[in-house]
């Protein structure tokens, strides 16, 4: 079972990036204390909640589309793109078999993240706070939404919503480094303390119950850990992470009187059910999350919307709420 961490993040000059700014870990909290004792001249700082949370899927990587890329590429020993859908260039400057199990995102996927990023913005929904998985096409997706929703938040990259590590008995991925992530995006919060590190992501073998809780105990800790502001509103929060991650997070955040944990079959299930960009949205209404619609992106062939009869089959004794469902009967699906 991978270990859960809560310490100090290793701030040292790190100044606010944001408004949302770092994390607001121990560190972060005592400088806005010392700041307070300070003069005049630092304002008050407001604690702000969660008011609407999108968990999201990950977009389009190569490697759905070309799974052989890798191994066409190495034989040239540079990347050449053999397919238009393919990018021109790589996202960042490393050796090729780094990104094996860790593929960049297609031209489609990029597109796909940005007219996302843009129905966030339409709709209001402007992202304040951004968690993203370490996996690179994780973290392109989220960078594609804060640049096409305009948002200024900080982007946190938290090992912890890593899709099952199961699936990758050859070890882990090698994931960007810090210089590699700062190098692909200036937003990236590299001070953000992280609920699990990477090196603890793989430290043992995960079996699905483990994965359930790792996924759980990090969605609820990030939805329940407020930030600090100089003014008071209610936060928007995206987390990307995958298809596997939408899926748990309904079954996490919905929960009765346990949560709906997720089997085998059903991850294996989630890879059909919540395609790339898909997303849930939840609501804080009188203490407890409901779920309101997303509107999805569709062309001929393609569409971002999820599957919710599968993934919001319920836990035992738990009633779910969809409040879109509730306004509009006409969309009510028989099995709801």
């Amino acid at each position: 079972m991978v270990p859960i961490k809560d310490k100090k993040a290793n701030t040292t000059k790190s100044e606010l990036t944001s408004e949302i700014g770092p994390h607001s870990c121990p560190s972060n909290m005592e400088k806005v204390k010392q700041q307070q004792k300070g003069k005049n001249s630092a304002p008050a700082q407001f604690e702000c909640v969660a008011r609407n949370v999108i968990v999201m899927c990950n977009s389009q990587p190569i490697d759905d589309v070309c799974p052989e890329w890798i191994e066409r590429c190495s034989q040239t020993g540079s990347y050449a793109p053999y397919d238009m859908n393919m990018p021109s260039r790589l996202p960042v400057e490393r050796a090729i078999t780094n990104y094996a199990n860790d593929a960049p995102l297609t031209r489609i996927g990029l597109i796909l993240a940005q007219l996302t990023g843009r129905g966030l913005l339409y709709n209001g929904l402007v992202p304040d706070v951004i968690y993203t998985s370490p996996a690179l096409r994780s973290i392109q997706t989220a960078i594609e939404i804060r640049r096409a929703s305009r948002s200024k938040a900080a982007i946190r990259v938290e090992p912890g919503l890593f899709e099952n590590t199961n699936l990758y008995p050859q070890g882990a991925p090698t994931f960007l480094n810090a210089k590699e992530r700062l190098a692909l995006c200036a937003a990236i919060d590299n001070n953000y303390s992280s609920a699990i590190s990477s090196k603890d992501l793989f430290a043992s073998r995960e079996q699905t119950p483990d994965y359930n809780r790792r996924v759980g105990t990090v969605l609820n800790r990030i939805v329940r850990k407020n930030e600090f502001l100089p003014v008071k509103k209610d936060l928007n929060y995206l987390i990307v992470g995958h298809p596997s991650t939408v899926d748990m997070a309904v079954g996490q955040l919905m929960r009765g009187p346990t949560p709906r944990m997720s089997t085998e079959a059903d991850l294996a299930e989630a890879y059909k059910r919540v395609p790339n960009c898909a997303a849930v949205h939840f609501q804080m209404a009188t203490n407890q999350w409901i779920i309101e619609e997303m509107l999805p992106v569709s062309f001929e062939g393609c569409t971002t919307a999820l599957d919710y009869n599968f993934v919001m089959r319920p836990p035992p004794g738990a009633i779910i709420r969809l409040n879109f469902l509730e306004e509009n009967p006409t969309k009510r699906s028989q099995n709801y």
